[in-house]
């Protein structure tokens, strides 16, 4: 006679004739699909083997996660069923409301034996947490009830008869006395959800009629079908390739490696924390990719992923990953290539790469042919979280940090990233509460085992120190030799290694500066130069300068704006444009005479090359990030005609701002560049930035970038800095102070395990950044008597969900009220209806009518983007 509990239903949506699938069934399949995700994936087999204090945990663990949905056995949850509710197993009396069944499963192991075979002891309790938590957050502790009365006298007996076959027949090794069960918990957590997510598919699990035992069930099912189901989820380790040279990696044939990728191919591999410093168009990321591939041709890691400051400096990447990433991969497995932000539905080359390749029909992507190689898995590209389990990542910082915060499922971005080489491009890029987070994120990479690779032009010593300390290392001094590689091994003892690396010769220059005390001024000279033939770029700090200076552009000038407040749509045509007109590629012809406009937009991982580059006065890390566009590729004598600068280009930056007076007081700035007071406001570092590229009269790249740098961060700085402007450095540090605290009281704690300290929300609600004042809105017009998104109006597409995307746009500052003109109101229900019920709560639709302005007190054209109404 089977087991009463087999009656007790676990699934109950069917796509065919069986109405349920047993809860005993579907915890098996899950304990499955963890065991043969363990198989698949040995770099977590062996680390939580490590971490468990056990020979396998292929052994231990799939038995333990076969209790998740124990709290299903209960009254109240069967009776949310009533076609499935069986009164002979549990009475005829009303159950109470239902606390949740992952909730009544932990509070049942909580105060039973339950897992009695596995050391039911209180240290396992953030263990029991990851199991039960499988609904993407750990349960609190605080909740109480009755047992008796959700379960039921049967339903604990139930309960018990299913731990107890389970056991039998998987017979699970205990733990070991030095089992970390903290830290272990935020891998075991992720192992649990990815095995929920694959053994809760129908396609892969379909339902089951309780006819076989457990152990018959698990022997003749779950295993198999868990193999079939892991296989197709692409979620398996990919075999390595066994040798990899930049030409191979970069299909340039004549590759000549730089100094810093040389050391890449040479550096001892293990555990731990790289930084590459090294000049604007150094190769760092091929460097990076390299020691990336090493890494995992030696079992230190199965994939990559790389994070990006913004959505666009991550589609730059990805394009970049796609004819690179399939060379790090050799073997049976099709390696994935993923894209992680809030937008990347809207990125065509991803969507195209979702495409399913069948070999047999000839149409698998043939990388020796030269065609787009780009490919992810599909189960892997449906959930943003899950690009985390791709063999290659490529996405924003912001999808990494919701890792280390109470963001629901950030265990799957755990597991995932533990096992990848998680590679921080830009680093410097971030304010102190950003810079914290990351401080988390390596502190959790490191407490498992993770490798991280930082990449950076322009990294103080400070905040470079304050990075390798979360990875366990310390160093007494910090070289200022530059460039720089610097190594410190996980979690170790072992000394900090820093080795000096020679300049790539191709980045050795140096950027005459000059300097214009106005905008107007040096706007004049921007205008002048575009008449003599150059391409001018001109930056301004924020988008209402810089709406106001291209407004100004003579007639005879063409012109383009570019920044971040165009409507999505608008401003990827902005982008292909430039990129194609000022991009490596961009002939003479199409420079020749060219003012491009723009704001911080420019300033990052935008391969963009101009003769003149006029800049409002920035902190001196991103002045050296904007200089790496002026004369970036070889446009001499010696190259085509068709590639030639023009005859008047001489390489220069003029820096626009306030001298560095000596007696500068608190609005040095403010008089100068109002608007730019407001976008930095540490105007002491200002003012060092200033004082060091007056000193100077040049960059020197790259030997004397690290001196410029420290000269504004170092920890001496402050005494260079006027009397009259030290309140501001004050203030400054204060703001940091506070930022860093909020970040700290934010995130998660790494040594207390998957425990529930703090609310935990949707990752769409749960911030990332500071700035909280800044709200996206989507843009629409009138056609007839209908709204439609912006985009209809401006693309060709016709997907409606890709259109509202397609029509977003961020604001700062703003209300966030609908502007929707009288008598448009039901047109405007209609068009929201098609909005996610978040989306209807959260985002303003404002209409835009043919003049451009809006009832919400906005004005927006395709050539200004989006402004406030004077």
């Amino acid at each position: 006679m089977l087991e009463a509990f087999l009656q007790c239903w676990g699934k109950a949506r069917p796509r065919d004739r069986q109405p349920y699938h047993p809860a005993a069934y579907h915890c098996l399949d899950v304990a499955a699909c963890a065991q043969v995700i363990l198989e698949r994936l040995p770099l977590l087999r062996r680390r939580l083997a490590t971490l468990l204090d056990v020979a396998d945990p292929a052994t231990s663990l799939p038995a333990l996660i076969a209790l998740h949905d124990v709290g299903k056995f209960s009254r109240a949850f069967q009776r949310k069923s009533m076609a499935c509710w069986r009164p002979d197993l549990f009475g005829v009396e009303e159950p109470p409301s239902d606390p949740g069944h992952a909730t009544s499963g932990f509070h049942l192991w909580s105060i039973t034996e339950l897992w009695r075979h596995l050391g039911a002891d209180d240290e396992m309790r953030p263990l029991a947490q990851a199991v039960f938590g499988h609904h993407g957050a750990p349960i609190r502790n605080a909740d109480t009830f009755h047992l008796r009365n959700v379960f039921g006298r049967k339903g604990l007996v139930l309960a018990d008869g299913f731990a107890t076959a389970v056991i039998a027949a998987l017979d699970p090794q205990p733990f070991g006395r030095d089992a970390q069960f903290e830290r272990a918990s935020w891998l075991v957590a992720g192992l649990t959800v990815l095995a929920d997510w694959i053994g809760s598919s129908q396609e892969w699990f379909p339902y089951c009629a309780p006819d076989l035992s457990v152990a018959d069930y698990w022997q003749t099912t779950a295993l198999p079908n868990a193999r079939k189901a892991v296989d197709a989820a692409g979620i398996a380790a990919a075999q390595s390739a066994s040798s990899l040279s930049y030409p191979a990696m970069t299909g340039v044939a004549k590759f000549d490696p730089t100094p810093m990728q040389m050391w890449a191919t040479d550096v001892r591999i293990a555990p731990g924390l790289y930084i590459i410093e090294d000049s604007t168009g150094a190769g760092k990321t091929e460097a990076a990719l390299m020691l990336a591939h090493r890494l995992i041709a030696g079992g230190l890691a199965e994939g990559l992923y790389v994070a990006l400051p913004t959505m666009a400096t991550a589609d730059g990447m990805y394009g970049r990953m796609g004819r690179m990433y399939r060379s790090l991969f050799s073997g049976p497995v099709e390696p994935s290539l993923a894209l992680s932000h809030g937008a990347r539905d809207l990125n065509l080359g991803f969507q195209a790469a979702l495409r399913i390749p069948d070999p047999d029909a000839g149409n698998f992507p043939d990388a020796e042919r030269g065609e787009d190689v780009s490919y992810c898995n599909a189960w892997i590209a449906d959930d943003r979280r899950k690009a985390f389990l791709a063999q290659v990542g490529v996405g924003t910082i912001d999808q990494a940090l919701l890792s280390i915060l109470p963001a629901y499922h950030q265990s799957l971005r755990v597991l995932g990233l533990a096992q990848r080489v998680l590679v921080l491009d830009e680093v410097h890029a971030y304010d102190a509460y950003m810079n914290q987070e990351i401080i988390r994120l390596l502190e959790m990479q490191a407490a498992l085992g993770g490798t991280t690779i930082l990449l950076s032009a322009t990294l103080p010593i400070e905040t470079k120190a304050r990075l390798v300390r979360a990875y366990g290392g310390s160093v007494s001094e910090f070289s200022h030799h530059y460039p720089l590689a610097t190594f410190a091994a996980a979690c170790t003892k072992e000394p900090v290694v820093q080795q000096a690396v020679a300049a790539r010769p191709q980045t050795v220059r140096t950027v005459p500066l000059s300097f214009e005390a106005t905008p107007e001024a040096g706007f004049a000279r921007a205008v002048a130069a575009a008449r003599a033939g150059q391409a001018v770029l001109d930056i301004r700090n924020s988008v209402a300068d810089a709406i106001e200076t291209f407004s100004a552009v003579p007639d005879d000038i063409e012109a383009r704006l570019f920044h971040a407040r165009f409507a999505m749509c608008d401003r990827q045509i902005i982008q292909g444009d430039v990129i194609e007109r000022f991009g490596p590629n961009g002939t003479s012809a199409e420079r020749s005479g060219q003012l491009l406009v723009a704001t911080q937009v420019v300033e990052q991982s935008l391969d963009l090359d101009f003769d003149l580059i006029v800049t409002d006065l920035a902190p001196i890390d991103l002045v050296i990030q904007r200089a790496g566009r002026l004369w970036r590729h070889d446009r001499g004598s010696d190259q085509p005609a068709h590639r030639q600068r023009a005859p008047s280009a001489t390489r220069e930056m003029i820096i626009v701002g306030p001298q560095p007076d000596p007696k500068a007081t608190e609005g040095w700035l403010r008089a100068a560049l109002r608007r730019s007071s407001f976008v930095y406001r540490n105007h002491a570092q200002m003012w060092l930035t200033a004082q060091a590229l007056h000193e100077a009269r040049e960059i020197k790249a790259p030997g004397d970038l690290r001196r410029l740098v420290e000269h504004v961060y170092g920890a001496d700085a402050e005494t260079r800095v006027p009397e009259g402007l030290r309140s501001a450095l004050r203030d400054a540090a204060r703001r940091s102070g506070s930022e860093r605290a909020a970040a700290v009281a934010s995130m998660l704690k790494v040594d207390t395990g998957y425990a529930h300290a703090t609310p935990w929300d949707s990752d769409e609600r749960v911030l990332t950044r500071l700035g909280a004042d800044s709200i996206t809105l989507r843009l629409a017009a009138i056609q007839g008597v209908r709204i439609v998104p912006w985009a209809a109006v401006r693309t060709t597409e016709t997907d409606p969900n890709r259109l509202w995307a397609l029509s977003e746009v961020s604001l700062r500052g703003f209300s966030g009220r609908d502007g929707i003109p009288a008598g448009f109101e039901a047109a405007a229900q209609a068009a929201k209806s098609q909005w996610s019920p978040w989306q209807r709560d959260s985002v303003p639709l404002v209409v835009v009518d043919e003049n451009g302005e809006t009832p919400a007190g906005l004005i927006y054209c395709s050539r200004l983007g989006l402004r406030r109404a004077s």
